[in-house]
């Protein structure tokens, strides 16, 4: 089982991908209007379910990058998340690309210009087969599933930082 997870201040996209590469299960997490800590409050108590669903699940993380204005809640949406991978005593294998190498695999194994949210959901829609609605956020998810199935099976890889390594604490899987 592989879970992609979108992490974002107002909508967290998450994809459940089964066989096939075919979607089970997508969803966003919206936490719109919240202040910071009832966002994290909801995104925690969301994936404290999923993990707990799906403790041994492969996940593959987009690693946020804040900006001045959405830092604070970036930061936390991002400790929650791992956090409750802790709490809950998964023992996942992590991929935990940044932004930019994410969109490099979309153009490295998918080819196309994953540089609007329209392209990304319907490359999304067309390798996956889903039918339901997407909002770009599970599209983003899926993606980053396919790029976890991608590294374990060793026909994808990224770079890692060595020092970024160090602070988990359990394995995070790069194709190296």
């Amino acid at each position: 089982m592989i879970i992609g997870i979108d992490p974002s201040q107002r909508h967290t996209g998450v994809c459940i991908l089964g066989g096939q590469q075919k979607i089970d299960k997508a969803f966003d997490i919206k936490t719109d209007g919240l202040s910071i800590l009832d966002s994290v409050k909801r995104l925690r108590g969301e994936l404290r379910q999923l993990f707990l669903q799906y403790p041994t699940a492969t996940y593959s993380v987009e690693k946020m990058m804040p900006s001045a204005r959405s830092g604070a809640l970036l930061f936390y949406v991002q400790m929650a998340l791992l956090e409750e991978l802790v709490s809950v005593n998964a023992t996942p294998a992590l991929a935990h690309p940044l932004p930019i190498q994410l969109k490099s695999f979309m153009i490295k194994r998918f080819g196309f210009d994953p540089s609007t949210k329209t392209a990304i959901v319907e490359e999304a829609k067309k390798h996956s087969g889903y039918s339901g609605r997407m909002s770009s956020h599970m599209a983003d998810a899926y993606f980053l599933a396919r790029m976890a199935d991608e590294v374990i099976n060793h026909r994808y890889s990224y770079p890692l930082s060595k020092v970024e390594l160090q602070l988990f604490t359990w394995k995070v899987i790069n194709g190296n």
